[in-house]
This record gives structure tokens, sequence and C-alpha cells, in this order.
């Protein structure tokens, strides 16, 4: 995903100064009517062409550089991901006093009697409301 992210972004800059280019070219001339050839009259407007054209890239730039950043976001999220599953592969590892509950048990850590569940040792009571025996 992230490299389709890239590969789009590079696609969306390269046909975007195409488009911004032909864009510039279409949209950049005043049209007069000349009553007294009766005739239209097209002519090139430099700043009108300058304008679209300058709009054209910004606007390609924006979309490709948010595309580009979105490659980039997924990769470390990739990254993030395979570090979470390592850790976790190396804390289902750790020696459990009690695997029924699927909880780790650290020193000094007790399961509660009533409802089974563990707590830190320096919790004196459960959120269940039993004491520490």
């Amino acid at each position: 995903m992230k490299e389709m992210c890239r590969t789009l972004g590079t696609i969306v800059l390269v046909l975007g100064i195409i488009g911004s280019i032909a864009l510039a070219w279409n949209n950049g001339v005043t049209v007069t009517y000349n009553s007294y050839l009766g005739r239209t009259l097209e002519d090139r407007n430099l700043l009108l062409t300058i304008v679209w054209f300058v709009g054209g890239i910004i606007t390609t730039g924006i979309s490709a550089t948010i595309l580009h950043a979105l490659g980039e976001i997924l990769e470390v999220q990739e990254s993030i991901a395979w570090k979470v599953s390592s850790m976790e592969n190396k804390v289902s590892s750790v020696n459990r006093k009690d695997r029924e509950t699927d909880e780790i048990t650290y020193k000094g850590s007790w399961k509660c009697s009533k409802c089974g569940r563990v707590n830190a040792k320096y919790t004196g009571t459960c959120a269940c409301g039993q004491d520490k025996e």
C-alpha cells in the first residue's frame, strides 16, 4: 500500500505538470469580439497564462505531497506494527505463573481469590473490593 501511494503520488505529479501546461495554454487566452472585423480575436494574456500554470502546479504539488506523506505514514505504521508484534512474541515467551488467567504475573503480584484478577504487588485491594490476603 505504501509503495502504491508513492507511485500514485509520482503519477499525479507528472500528469499534473502536463495538465497544468495544457490548462495554462487553453485558459491563458482572452477572447474579444471585434465588431469592425466581424469576428472574434484571441490574444495570449501572459499574466493569465502564468496564473493558470502556477495554480495548477501548486494544486498538483499539494496532492503529490499528500500521497507521498501517506506512503511515509504507512511505512512508519508498518514498522511500529512489526515492533509491537515482536514485543508480543517476547512477552508470550515469558514464564507465567498462572496460565489459566492468560495474564502476565510479575514478582510480588497477587491473584484475587474472589474474581481471579491479577493485581500489582503495591495494590492492597482488588477492583472487586477483595483485600489482599
